[in-house]
């Protein structure tokens, strides 16, 4: 046990060989990046690795070191750094989010009116958050206009958490994939879309604001 969380610890501080383009070999679904044993995804607040074993890990974005990682068998482990720093570190962290949270919304309040303004930068000055999607972000298809999601789907997916029910979270139905979807979160990592500059979840396959296909690392 000790030589397997030894050896995902190493490929987590190595990231040997790490590329941004998955090659055929490679471990298939959305990752930020790719490396040899493994993958890594980066979502706000945590980063997520997968590895060739079936091995899972966890680094939380925190004021201490904190790590979580199951190994192929199923077993957990999760190591902590235990400082006198640590409680601190993170009332500073706090604060700082605070602070970045208060200034978004600033941002979005006293956002100049760009209509009439073709220049590139227009819109990437200050981008876009759709308070409504209108395309099914897993096939691009239009759907009945739906909010955004209150659930992290990253938390989902690399926490296991329980998916919430139609009545408890903004779910939409999707006619062309034949299937009722949990909607995005906007609490998961979200890029610009080249093609509306609109801010969409990284995990899209399409964006759900205008239906652009998602291409690489982003929405193209």
């Amino acid at each position: 046990m000790l030589k397997d969380v030894a050896r995902i610890l190493r490929l987590i501080g190595e990231r040997p060989n790490e590329r941004f383009e998955p090659r055929s070999d490679d471990l298939q679904g959305h990752f930020t990046s790719w490396f040899d044993g493994g993958a890594v995804n980066e979502v706000t607040g945590y980063t997520s690795y997968e590895f060739d074993d079936g091995s899972e890990a966890m680094t939380h974005v925190l004021g201490y070191f904190y790590i979580s990682v199951t190994l192929a068998d199923g077993t957990k482990i999760t190591v902590i750094e235990e400082t006198q720093r640590s409680g601190r570190e993170l009332l500073r962290i706090g604060q700082r989010l605070l602070s970045q949270d208060e200034e978004a919304e600033t941002i979005i309040l006293e956002r100049p009116n760009t209509e009439g303004d073709n220049s590139p930068t227009a819109e990437l000055d200050f981008p876009n958050i759709a308070k409504e999607f209108e395309f099914c972000t897993r096939c691009g298809h239009r759907v009945e206009p739906y909010l955004q999601s209150d659930t992290s789907h990253g938390e989902i997916e690399y926490q296991r958490k329980t998916l919430p029910s139609v009545s408890d979270d903004s779910h939409y139905f999707c006619q062309n994939c034949d299937q009722i979807w949990l909607a995005l979160s906007y609490r998961d990592t979200s890029i610009i879309c080249g093609n509306c500059k609109v801010w969409m979840p990284f995990i899209a396959v399409f964006c759900g604001n205008c239906g652009a296909k998602h291409s690489g690392r982003g929405l193209c």
